[in-house]
């Protein structure tokens, strides 16, 4: 899988959103706001790319401070889920905070995906809540 980072506007960053949307939105029945839209021009938008040049998953770092990042709206293909596409794109998301001198990687995962971030160096952090909709947990990670 090739990662890079996509630019806001882009053929491929349409193709992220419709993915982000399959994944992450319809199936709890929400959509995407204009205000969230908006917000994303603050955020590095990095992709993962198959062999055809297709677009297979996605993720935002939006930078909380000088040192600090947070991982959002991660989501890769339904179909391909499992096969470490997900892994490959945190990775790459990590090497890609790490350059720009980020020690640390905060994300508020979705309890159903703790395993995976478990399993891939991350804590959690506090007591679960609720964001859109579902149940979440602050997980960190040293960079």
């Amino acid at each position: 899988m090739k990662c890079v980072e996509i630019l806001l506007g882009s053929h491929e960053y349409e193709a992220a959103l419709k993915l982000r949307a399959v994944v992450l939105r319809t199936p709890l029945g929400l959509s995407f706001t204009s205000d969230e839209i908006a917000e994303e021009a603050h955020c590095a938008h990095l992709a993962g790319f198959d062999e055809t040049g297709r677009l297979v998953a996605i993720l935002l770092l939006k930078p909380l401070n000088e040192h600090t990042v947070k991982m959002r709206q991660v989501a890769v293909d339904p179909a391909l889920q499992g096969h470490g596409i997900g892994a490959q794109l945190v990775a790459f998301a990590e090497g890609f905070a790490k350059q720009r001198g980020c020690k640390t990687m905060i994300a508020h995962a979705r309890c159903t995906a703790l395993e995976f971030y478990l399993g891939i160096g991350y804590a959690t952090s506090g007591e679960t809540f609720l964001e859109t909709t579902i149940p979440h947990i602050l997980i960190t990670k040293g960079l």
